[in-house]
Order: structure tokens, then sequence, then C-alpha cells
């Protein structure tokens, strides 16, 4: 009687991705766009022969930093694990982490959110293995981890967000059975933190939930169940809560070609976030894209600033600012680009011989200091309390810039403000001409 009665399969829950129309209703133009963007994408992946950072163009002194705020928050910056073997160089950085934390009266079970970049996603499960000796309690934290361009003698980086509390404990969602709801963990981390109204989310590749395996798709669809999956995980933490809650996030993407239909899929969603897009040299299960976003549950009170000046013939700033009522919460995305800003959407059309010209310019260490102080002062916002911390996520276009010139104005920084810098060499960044992209974070 039942013969003829189709079963569902994994495949099945994931066929009409959310969207505000059906997902084969596209545009015109966004069946152009993605024409010729699968077109490009099959002649290579963007990378522009792009290789590794080498050992002497990355940070020459220890930039590892630690600071905590009254309200016994903890960041922690730049851990940086050396070696040839990925195993010790973890091994290290998060005994390092450990002690950190031990100064700070802190412990492992007080982090919250912790990103990891490394030089090979092959050595994924060797990661895991490490890790989970380190974080084999109940609730871990949450965690992206990425591919990027380290040195030969760097297999990782990590940063971390902690949180010391004797009451109002951090809710976790840590889902490690398969059900076709979203997908469970893929290694010892939660998927998802709330510490008072700020949510944290993993990074959310496009898995799918049933059968655990990456959707066999373009980055279109790709794209699609990754945020279905960020919006389901974060109503799970609050069903009052939603995408469009979001306040700041990383759209990490292997190829500089599918930039342009991650912010498209993103601005469907909501427009209140602001998103830093970068391309990496690979994410976990060979996944085309990951978000790595945060939440929080009073975001219909904050506000949106957007800015942008020249500096001289060369140099362009972009700010995005978003920052709540009371100031206790400021977020910064603040692109530098050679020459006039290009809109995202001009990516795929501009050629390498364009994009030379825009590399041949140099950021002298006084610009960037410049419109790293001008950033401070929009993320302060005249709130000059000796107890700010300020998270800094600075991703530079290996190609077009030295470390060293990063490093030496941090250097200068740390002395003056309470800051925690991240150093991360990535392939590109939202736009061709953009050299660095800093995400800046302050809240209490």
């Amino acid at each position: 009687m039942l013969q003829h009665v189709h079963v569902k399969n994994p495949d099945d829950y994931v066929l009409y991705l959310d969207d505000s129309r059906d997902p084969c209703d596209l545009l015109e133009d966004e069946n152009a766009l993605i024409d010729q963007i699968d077109a490009l994408s099959e002649l290579g992946d963007g990378s522009d022969g792009v290789t590794g950072v080498k050992s002497s163009e990355y940070l020459s002194r220890d930039m590892t930093t630690v600071a905590t705020n009254e309200n016994n928050w903890c960041w922690i910056g730049s851990v940086v694990g050396n070696g040839d073997d990925i195993g010790n160089a973890l091994t290290s950085v998060l005994d390092k982490l450990s002690a950190l934390l031990n100064q700070k009266n802190f412990t492992l079970k007080n982090v919250i959110c912790l990103t990891l970049y490394i030089r090979d996603m092959s050595e994924y499960p060797i990661v895991n293995q490490v890790y989970h000796k380190y974080f084999n309690h109940t609730n871990p934290p949450v965690r992206a981890c990425v591919q990027t361009i380290l040195p030969d003698n760097v297999p990782v980086i990590l940063d971390a967000v902690c949180k010391s509390y004797t009451e109002n404990n951090p809710n976790f969602l840590h889902v490690q059975s398969i059900s076709h709801w979203a997908p469970a963990n893929i290694g010892p981390y939660s998927q998802a933190a709330r510490v008072n109204d700020i949510i944290y989310i993993a990074g959310m590749i496009p898995l799918v939930p049933g059968s655990m395996k990456l959707l066999d798709a373009g980055i279109l669809q790709q794209c699609k169940l990754a945020l279905r999956h960020v919006h389901r995980v974060i109503k799970a933490m609050d069903p009052n809560t939603h995408i469009r809650d979001v306040v700041m996030g990383f759209c990490f993407v292997t190829n500089k070609l599918h930039i342009d239909i991650a912010r498209r899929e993103w601005e469907k969603r909501t427009n209140n976030g602001i998103v830093d897009y970068i391309v990496v040299t690979g994410l976990p299960r060979n996944a085309l894209v990951e978000w790595y976003v945060w939440a929080h549950r009073a975001n219909n009170t904050f506000q949106y600033e957007e800015t942008g000046y020249c500096l001289n013939d060369h140099h362009h700033v972009s700010l995005r600012r978003r920052w709540n009522y009371d100031n206790s919460v400021s977020a910064i995305v603040c692109y530098v680009s050679n020459g006039l800003s290009l809109s995202i959407g001009n990516v795929a059309q501009v050629t390498s011989n364009q994009e030379d010209d825009f590399n041949i310019k140099t950021l002298p260490e006084s610009t960037l200091l410049e419109i790293v102080q001008y950033i401070l002062s929009r993320l302060l916002n005249e709130n000059k309390q000796q107890t700010y911390v300020a998270n800094f996520k600075i991703f530079y276009k290996a190609s077009s810039l030295n470390c060293s010139v990063i490093e030496n104005v941090f250097s200068q920084l740390i002395q003056q403000y309470t800051i925690v810098p991240t150093i991360i060499p990535v392939k590109h960044l939202q736009n061709p001409n953009t050299v660095v992209s800093i995400c800046a974070l302050r809240h209490y």
C-alpha cells in the first residue's frame, strides 16, 4: 500500500532553500552574473598565483596580547604556533592560551569563542584530535576554522574571546546528533553560545544536516544553505532573535569571484549586519563559503554609520560602524584601498593588469597609523573609560602589503591603547584594490 510513497532522504530537506522568492526565480542580471562567474570559476580559483607568505615577511616579534575589562571579559589575540608539525604547533598554542588565561584568573572553560587560522586544511582531523584534549568539557567554545596563506613555519594562529562568570552562565548549543534541522558539529565545538544579549555562532558551512555531507552545488545554493543554518541556530538560542539581528560577521570564500553572490544573498536577508568578505585558501570539507557571525538580542537599538574619505591621491578609506544606544557595544569594518574604491560587483570585470596597477601602490606606516587612530576614535565614540578593550582582526592581502607595516603600527598602538590585535594574511579582500580590512569590536 505504501510501496509507491516517497520517503524523504536528507537531500530532500534542502531542496528548496529559504529565500524571499522561489530560488529558481532569479532576475535576469543575476542569471547573467552567475553564468559569468561559473564560466570564470572553471578557469581557476581566482588565486592569481598567490602563494604562501615567506617566513621573513610575517611577524618578526611576538604580538601575543591579552586584555580584560571590569565585566570579566577577556580577549586574546595573535597566538602563533611555530614549527613544521601542526599537532605540535597547536599543542604549543593551546598551552600558551591556557597559561595566558591562568595569568588573568581564567581557565579554558571560560573560552566562549575561538578562531583557528591554519596553513593546511588536510590536517583538520589532527587539529580536532589535539583540540579535543583541551576542550573536552560539556560545552566547548564556539569555533571557526579556515585555511589561509601562512608561512611554512607557522601552521596555526589563534584568537579567542573569554568570559568569567559567577552567575548568568552562558547558554551553549552543542548538537552532536544528526537531524534534518541543522548540521551537527564536525569537531569539538559548540554551534552557538549566548552571553547576556550577545549570541556567538560557529562558522557555518553548507552541510546537508541529515547526511553531514557537503551540498553538491555551486556557490549560490551553498551560500543559501549555510545562511539557513545561521538563521536556525540563532533562533534556537532565542526564538525572538533572527538572522537580521546579526551585528557583525565574516564571510569566508575560496574564490574572489564568489564574493558578489555571497553579498547579494546576505543583503536579501538583512542590511543590518556589517560583513567583511575574505578570500582564503580553504574551508572545512572543501566548502565554497563559511559564515561566522554574532548577533545581539537588542539589535533594534543599534545605529548605523557609513563614512569614507581619501587620505591622498592613492589611498581610500571606507568605514562602516554599528553601535547601540548606550554605547556599550561598538563594531567597525574598515577597508583600506589603493586608488578609487570599486563596487564589489565589479570584481569579476577587473583584469589582472588592472589589479597589478592597484598593487604597486604602497601603504606607508604613517598612513596606516592615521587610519587605525581614526578607527579607534569612531570605535570609542567619545567613550574614554579606562576599562574598554578594543579587539582587532586585521586581514591583509599578502600580495599587496608587507606584514611589517601592520606589525609596526600595532606595536606602537599597544603601548597607548588597550587593544588586542590578530594579524592574518589572506588571498584577497572584498575588492581587487583593497589591501587591508580592519575589523574592530568593543563591548562591556
